[in-house]
């Protein structure tokens, strides 16, 4: 079934297309490290330019602009040893912010101890970046949709200014938020604290995450139960990890070696995970684990009903193990599971379920099917009772 790799809706997602559509309907474009005649400028300076001359003086196109794009290279002002053959258009840079060490200190007058957070320079603009973004994003009366995809990180501060009724979320987490100045400028990323606000978003039809290095599963399964959008379902969820598992089980295959579902209907297999926790049981290796028993759990925090299933119509993931257990319940009602390249086939089967969607009822003939599985190098689709049918409706 090559033919069926190239259905739109089993391609990856790709920024520079969604850009190439989204412009022609109007929508916002912050490109933090690129003025309009595409020269590399000094970030902090620009941005402050872009959001100050021309976006919070245009009222009524605040008003009207429902899409928002961050996007781009973040530039710091102080690099300016390596960056000033590159950005010999930039402006001059900016003055260099000085570096706080962490320490504490006694403050005699008070009788208390005081302590200083460590702010690096690196920080510290991200910080400014961010705030001025979020200046012009609370001014977006009518904002539906955010693509944060950018070397300035995505960082709790922004929650605070996107609508609850977003219909679409694109973020790249994948970047630190802060550098650690007294361990060698280790890298900070966003924590779980920093990503709950997530569950409030309660009208989300497309949902992309990407560059995950902590398992965020609970916090994402909860926002899903959650939704509450006019479809009744999430259209999109996008799962992708920073980086591929590492797995001990040699029957295992890698995404690339999947050239069908191999697992018999019958076969037992237990849980892989860790106590819900989204990640693999050491003795299975390292990773991130699809967890039906955080998927369960998100259900009862979001007080739904035990036999619902999410409420979810396609799934792509990168980075994964992939185990039958999830698709039993809890993602019976998904027509579309994609796995990239990155994704681990710890023992796949298709999901049955009692209402099959005909999705893919165009691509097989008599027969009523639910479900496409698609992997690198293969591609299947299967009926309400989890079989494999070919173009003709035959079961393979």
């Amino acid at each position: 079934m090559a033919e069926l790799k190239f259905d739109q809706e089993t391609q990856p997602y790709d920024l520079s297309r969604q850009l190439g559509i989204d412009i022609e309907h109007g929508c916002i474009i912050i490109d933090v490290g690129r003025n309009e005649h595409d020269q590399s400028v000094y970030s902090l300076k620009h941005v402050s330019r872009e959001v100050e001359l021309f976006l919070l003086s245009e009222a009524e196109r605040l008003s009207s602009t429902t899409k928002l794009y961050v996007v781009g290279d973040w530039n710091f002002t102080f690099d300016v040893s390596e960056a000033t053959e590159a950005l010999e258009e930039a402006s001059d840079p900016w003055k260099v912010i000085e570096k706080h060490e962490e320490s504490n200190y006694y403050d005699d007058t008070k009788l208390t101890w005081h302590k200083i957070q460590t702010v690096t320079r690196e920080e510290e603009e991200w910080n400014q970046g961010v705030a001025t973004i979020c200046r012009v994003t609370e001014k977006l009366s009518g904002l539906k949709e955010v693509t944060w995809i950018s070397t300035l990180p995505f960082t709790d501060a922004v929650w605070g200014v996107l609508p609850t009724n977003l219909t679409k979320l694109v973020v790249d987490i994948g970047k630190p938020v802060r550098l650690n100045a007294t361990d060698s400028h280790r890298e900070i990323y966003i924590s779980q604290d920093g990503m709950k606000p997530l569950v409030h978003l309660n009208k989300l039809e497309e949902l992309r995450i990407f560059g995950m290095r902590d398992s965020f599963q609970s916090i994402i399964w909860e926002t899903v139960y959650n939704n509450k959008s006019d479809n009744k379902y999430m259209r999109v969820l996008d799962l992708q990890m920073a980086s591929r598992p590492l797995v001990r089980e040699e029957v295992w295959r890698q995404a690339k070696d999947v050239g069908g579902l191999t697992v018999a209907q019958d076969e037992d297999q237990s849980y892989k995970g860790i106590d819900g926790k989204g990640i693999l049981h050491h003795s299975y290796g390292h990773g991130e684990y699809l967890d039906d028993l955080c998927m369960r759990r998100a259900r009862i925090a979001a007080n739904l009903h035990e036999t619902l299933p999410l409420p979810l119509w396609c799934l792509r993931l990168d980075g994964f193990v992939v185990d039958h257990l999830p698709f039993e319940l809890e993602l019976s009602q998904i027509v579309l599971l994609s796995c990239g390249e990155n994704c681990v086939d710890a023992g796949l089967r298709a999901p049955k379920t009692a209402e099959p969607r005909n999705k893919w009822g165009c691509m097989v003939q008599n027969a009523i099917t639910h479900c496409m599985i698609d992997f690198p190098a293969w591609a299947g689709i299967f009926d309400a009772e989890g079989r494999q049918l070919d173009e003709l409706g035959n079961m393979v």
